[in-house]
């Protein structure tokens, strides 16, 4: 689906693609026609909090390889009024921002350019993102490549979450024979001065191994107890307590 956006040969046949792009992404689509112009109608059905987007698709000029100028902006604004669509977008391989500044301010459009959506297609695949947390890209005040970029940064912290997890687990297991004292203070401690063995792992907070022991020591999950002087053991070996993991997040959904 990439290759094909990047290799489009006209503006509609890049719109029937990024339909299918839409769709994957969790909205339903649909065609909104206006005079000779078409556009994608995005729709993020989350009950109260549902909101639409207005798509346009466009190929670079081919002398600048940039988009320079665009031709439907009263259409694409009349289209916004009368499907009560709460964010207008163009998609496109690349924009001249300044030339096209003044038309955007005024008209409130967003320019996408098709890299970044590229790359979120690539993090949806690997897990995908929930419609509320796209809106993100949409409603803040920042450029869509910065609110791309901090959700991206988002999903870092998450990963980093199912990381000290699996860390956690496996350090618990080690000690588990030498009858070692572990509190969330300790093990915060062991967990750092590990991190450089660990790809990519940051240094961690002792508020976030609270955060995760609780979690993990309440049901339906009880994997890890706290006992009464506050000393963390794992219930299980490593791979059940992994299995345990899987079966109720499977359960769970």
């Amino acid at each position: 689906l990439q290759l094909r956006l990047k290799n489009s040969e006209d503006n509609e046949s890049l719109k029937k693609l990024l339909q299918k792009v839409f769709e994957f992404l969790g909205f339903e689509t649909s065609i909104v026609l206006e005079g000779k112009a078409s556009f994608i109608l995005a729709k993020a059905l989350l009950d109260y909090k549902t909101y639409n987007l207005i798509i346009d698709a466009k190929l670079s000029d081919e002398k600048s390889e940039k988009i320079q100028k665009y031709e439907h902006w009263n259409e694409l604004s009349k289209v916004k009024e009368e499907t009560k669509s709460d964010y207008s977008v163009i998609i496109s391989p690349n924009f001249d921002y300044d030339k096209l500044r003044r038309k955007t301010d005024k008209n409130k459009v967003m320019l996408f350019e098709l890299r970044w959506l590229c790359d979120l297609i690539e993090e949806h695949d690997k897990l995908p993102y929930s419609l509320s947390n796209l809106e993100s890209i949409f409603s803040a005040d920042n450029s869509v490549k910065n609110n791309i970029f901090r959700l991206f940064e988002k999903r870092k912290i998450l990963y980093n979450k199912i990381k000290l997890i699996n860390i956690i687990i496996n350090l618990l297991h080690e000690n588990c024979g030498k009858k070692l004292y572990l509190n969330v203070e300790s093990l915060t401690k062991i967990i750092n001065q590990k991190t450089d063995a660990y790809i990519g792992f940051k240094r961690v907070q002792e508020y976030e191994v609270e955060e995760i022991t609780k979690v993990f020591s309440l049901e339906p999950f009880n994997i890890i107890q706290k006992t009464e002087m506050g000393s963390i053991v794992l219930n299980f070996k490593p791979e059940l307590a992994k299995e345990r993991l899987n079966k109720v997040i499977k359960e769970m959904f």
